[in-house]
């Protein structure tokens, strides 16, 4: 459908025009990134590069979304769902940055304030997907390999762990120019492609607006990397790791997809894993696994460069979301 493609070009037309005046705009606000002293040495000159580039990121991808809709995509509420799910997750992200940058310090909102902030936002996404989700949103697990099972009156808290996790995922991958963009591109066209496979042959309507708002991000976070590749002009910062992070979890909540995320957010999950495996060892065992998490902080201290990290994240990524998307296209194979 042209509207897909339409949501992409306007997303990254977008992105890339306005790229220079955001990144102006946020220098004479003063923005610029605050980096922790424990992190990697070389990253402390990044101090000061400005960041909120998440406000023109989601800006595109609404403008870019809404516009694929007034061209004849089926306006759908899950696909409204998703749009808002988001723009609230960019907007606890918003929040984040504001106070980095206001009171001049790294940690931003405290970790009890983000999660009870997406804790509220996983109760309004449990309640999209409970009203508008096909075929039955409290049915999870991987229908391809004939692996599911009704969760009932679980379903909130699985939901709000796929969407904890995501943010979390987005969030620690963006670490190194280029990186947590890059990844997002990856998965959002793996799903831009199911969205419309399951429109296409599966007759889900919503699967049209899922696919055109995954087209959107991809323009948006395209756009974005042509000011975020190494050396970067300005992060996404919270803005945009967390409404990205909420984008993914949305849709795949949507599509019914949620464990197979794990394949198709493959190094986001590993991001994540690697905090994990770093803090337990260091509880239970005084010792430490990585000389630094999250992962790609490990193999920069292992002597990578940093666009060599990168790369190699992203071919990872795309192995790794090839592989989910194999699964996913199992199905289709039999109708």
């Amino acid at each position: 459908m042209y509207q897909i493609i339409v949501a992409a070009v306007i997303a990254l037309g977008i992105a890339l025009l306005l790229g220079p005046l955001w990144i102006k705009f946020v220098i004479r606000q003063g923005i610029g990134q605050q980096i922790r002293e424990e992190g990697p040495e070389r990253h402390l000159a990044k101090s000061g590069t400005p960041t909120m580039g998440g406000v023109l990121v989601l800006g595109a991808i609404t403008v870019a979304f809404i516009t694929g809709e007034l061209l004849g995509a089926p306006f759908t509420k899950a696909g409204l769902v998703v749009l808002l799910t988001t723009l609230m997750c960019g907007g606890i992200g918003f929040a984040d940055d504001f106070i980095k940058n206001h009171k001049m310090r790294s940690l931003g909102l405290t970790a009890r304030w983000k999660i009870f902030l997406l804790f509220l936002v996983s109760l309004f996404l449990t309640w999209g997907a409970t009203q508008f989700a096909y075929p039955k949103a409290s049915v999870v697990g991987v229908s391809q390999l004939g692996l599911t099972i009704d969760i009932g009156v679980f379903y909130f808290l699985f939901v709000f762990i796929v969407l904890l996790a995501t943010t979390t995922g987005v969030n620690f991958t963006d670490g190194l120019d280029g990186l947590a963009a890059g990844n997002v591109v990856i998965i959002a066209g793996v799903y831009s492609i199911i969205g419309f496979m399951q429109y296409r042959h599966l007759h889900i309507v919503y699967g049209l607006d899922l696919a055109v708002f995954g087209a959107a991000v991809i323009g948006a976070c395209v756009g974005f990397l042509w000011y975020n590749s190494h050396p970067a002009e300005i992060f996404m910062g919270d803005t945009g790791s967390l409404g990205l992070g909420g984008a993914i979890a949305a849709i795949a909540i949507f599509t019914k997809t949620e464990i197979l995320l794990i394949l198709i957010g493959g190094v986001l999950v590993l991001e994540v894993l690697s905090v994990i495996i770093q803090i337990l060892s260091y509880k239970l065992r005084k010792k430490r696994v990585f000389k630094m998490a999250p992962l790609h902080h490990h193999f920069e201290l292992s002597g990578w460069s940093e666009l060599k990290v990168v790369v190699r994240f992203w071919i990872i990524a795309a192995i790794m979301a090839a592989a989910g998307f194999t699964i996913f296209f199992v199905e289709i194979l039999k109708l």
